[in-house]
C-alpha cells in the first residue's frame, strides 16, 4: 500500500502546486521559455486538456525533452490521451475485482479507438524511454508503466471484442483468429503479449493490497503460458521479437474464461479453449 499511497500523494502535490494562488507565470513577459511551457502542460494535464499539453510539448526545447522527468511528463500527457485517469481506473479495479483481469481492463476503457490504443503505447514508449531496464527506474515509473500496459490491453480487449460496450463479448468472434485481433499492420496481439510482460515484470511496483485486484492470477497465468502451454510470455518484452507461438498462447488466455479470459464464445479453460 505504501508505493501506491506515494504514487498519489505525488499526483496530489503536482495538482496542488499548479492550482493554488493561480498562474505563478502570469504578467511575465516571456511565456516559451521551457519553465514556462512545463508550468502549463502540467496545467493542461491537470484540466484534461491533453491535446494542447502534448502541444506545448513539442515546442520544449530539445535539452529540456531529454530529462528524465520530462521524459515521464510525456508519458502522463500520452497516458491521458489513451484514456487513463488514476482514481478512475483504481475505481474500476475494485469494482471489478471478481471478475478475471481481462474483463476488468475491458470493462474500464469503454469506446476504444485505435487511437487511444496508439497513445497507450506512446505512453509505454516514453516510460522505456527513460531506461528499459526496470531495475534502472524508480518504482513510479514502474507503477506508472505497470497501469500503462493495462490501459493498453483493455483498450485493444475493448475495441476488438466489446464494440457496443456492453460487458460482453460481441457475438461471433475469434481470439485466434488474426482479423478480430490483428497482427500485421497493427500489431495489437504482440502489444497484448508484452503488455502482460511489462506486466509481470513490473508487478513488484504494484505488490500492495489496493492493487490486489489488478495483479490476480498474473503469476498464475504466467506459470500455466511457461509451463503447460511451452511459451515463457511473461518475458516477451519487445514487440519486435514476439513469437506466433507466445501470440497464440496469450490469444488463448483471452479465449478462456477459467483464469484470466474473457471467454470469446468459448467457455472453461485452455485446454478447452485455445488457439493451436
Amino acid at each position: 500500500m505504501k508505493k501506491t499511497m506515494q504514487f498519489i500523494f505525488y499526483i496530489l502535490i503536482s495538482v496542488t502546486m499548479n492550482s493554488c494562488g493561480g498562474n505563478i507565470l502570469t504578467g511575465m513577459s516571456d511565456t516559451t521559455s521551457d519553465a514556462a511551457l512545463l508550468y502549463e502542460i502540467s496545467l493542461l494535464n491537470n484540466a484534461g486538456d491533453f491535446a494542447t499539453a502534448l502541444t506545448k510539448y513539442g515546442q520544449l526545447t530539445v535539452i529540456e525533452k531529454a530529462k528524465r522527468e520530462t521524459k515521464f511528463l510525456l508519458a502522463t500527457v500520452y497516458g491521458g490521451l489513451c484514456g487513463f485517469d488514476f482514481f478512475t481506473f483504481v475505481e474500476a479495479l475494485s469494482a471489478g475485482s471478481a471478475n478475471n483481469l481481462f474483463k476488468i481492463l475491458m470493462d474500464a476503457f469503454p469506446a476504444s479507438t485505435k487511437a487511444s490504443i496508439d497513445n497507450c503505447i506512446l505512453a509505454e514508449t516514453a516510460i522505456l524511454a527513460i531506461d528499459t531496464n526496470v531495475a534502472n527506474r524508480t518504482s513510479d515509473e514502474n507503477l506508472f508503466l505497470f497501469f500503462i500496459e493495462m490501459a493498453k490491453m483493455g483498450n485493444i480487449l475493448n475495441k476488438h471484442f466489446d464494440t457496443d460496450d456492453d460487458g460482453t463479448v460481441d457475438v461471433g468472434l475469434d481470439a485466434c483468429s488474426t482479423t478480430d485481433l490483428p497482427n500485421v499492420t497493427d500489431l495489437y496481439a504482440q502489444h497484448m503479449v508484452t503488455g502482460f510482460a511489462q506486466m509481470s515484470i513490473n508487478s513488484a511496483a504494484a505488490s500492495d493490497s489496493a492493487l490486489s485486484g489488478a495483479t490476480a492470477g498474473l503469476e498464475g497465468a504466467c506459470t500455466l503460458a511457461r509451463d503447460t502451454l511451452g511459451q515463457d510470455i511473461c518475458a516477451a518484452s519487445d514487440v519486435a521479437t514476439v513469437t506466433i507461438n507466445e501470440q497464440k498462447v496469450l490469444r488463448s488466455l483471452i479465449k478462456e474464461n477459467d483464469s484470466i479470459g474473457i471467454g470469446v464464445n468459448c467457455t472453461g479453460d485452455t485446454s478447452a479453449c485455445n488457439c493451436p
